[in-house]
């Protein structure tokens, strides 16, 4: 029996034999891993923008200039993090098809 263990770095080391089976569990348990992680990523991402426009929308109700410079740098700041976003997936899919 094989025995597979997760490092600290999210890698796993497999050990005492040979098997493939204990390598397609790693490989298997990996992918679920990552999937998991970007659907958190994406929802937080679309959380963040609904607090910002929610926000936005109060303070434009409120006529309160302060809030409205940071409605205003919170949607920036999403839209910075939108484009990132766009950048590393279009690097990953260029990465995969190489």
């Amino acid at each position: 029996m094989e025995n597979v263990n997760e490092t600290q770095d999210g890698r796993f080391n497999i050990s005492n034999g040979s098997n493939s089976s204990a390598w397609l569990l790693a490989i298997l348990w990996g992918r679920r891993m990552k999937q998991k992680l970007r659907t958190l990523n994406i929802a937080q991402f679309y959380i963040q923008l609904a607090t910002a426009m929610l926000f936005a929308y109060i303070a434009i109700l409120d006529t309160n200039p302060i809030k409205m410079i940071i409605a205003f740098l919170l949607l920036f700041g999403w839209s910075l993090g939108y484009y990132r976003h766009r950048i590393m997936r279009r690097r990953l899919i260029r990465k995969r098809l190489k």
